[in-house]
């Protein structure tokens, strides 16, 4: 049986629609106070630990890099239990096993003298930070806009 114009048009609308409810629902910002799943939306904090990669107040991307893909000078997303909070600091360095796996990054914000008092192992990782949300080029070449 032939679907007419209108079943066709109601099918893309609806289609559209669950895409668009999916695509909301894994990319939305989400407080700083619980752990972030990634991918998501996040905002920096002003606490001037990421000056000049980031001022404050930015949007920025988690994307969800598996643990064992970051790289020295990545930035990355970090649980942190103690403080309950989100942390945004770069990989300084890699802790690597007999095999070398990753097993901890040691991370610290562009602006501290010293590194991160906790090491960023697979439990507390959530993912790595792509870019902020400025009117600037993104990595892959798009325009991004400030919300």
């Amino acid at each position: 049986m032939a679907l007419n114009r209108k079943q066709t048009a109601l099918g893309a609308i609806l289609g559209l629609s669950f895409v668009s409810i999916v695509a909301y629902v894994s990319l939305r910002e989400q407080p700083d106070t619980k752990r972030i799943v990634a991918p998501s939306w996040a905002q920096a904090g002003f606490t001037g630990s990421m000056v000049p990669t980031f001022q404050g107040g930015e949007r920025y991307l988690i994307a969800a890099t598996p643990f064992q893909d970051v790289k020295e000078g990545d930035v990355i997303v970090i649980w942190w239990e103690a403080q309950a909070k989100n942390v945004v600091h770069r990989v300084i360095s890699i802790k690597r096993d007999g095999d070398g796996r990753a097993t901890a990054f040691v991370t610290k914000g562009d602006a501290n003298a010293i590194r991160d008092p906790y090491l960023c192992t697979p439990e507390n990782y959530v993912g790595r930070a792509v870019w902020p949300s400025k009117s600037e080029e993104s990595p892959n070449g798009g325009v991004l806009l400030r919300f």
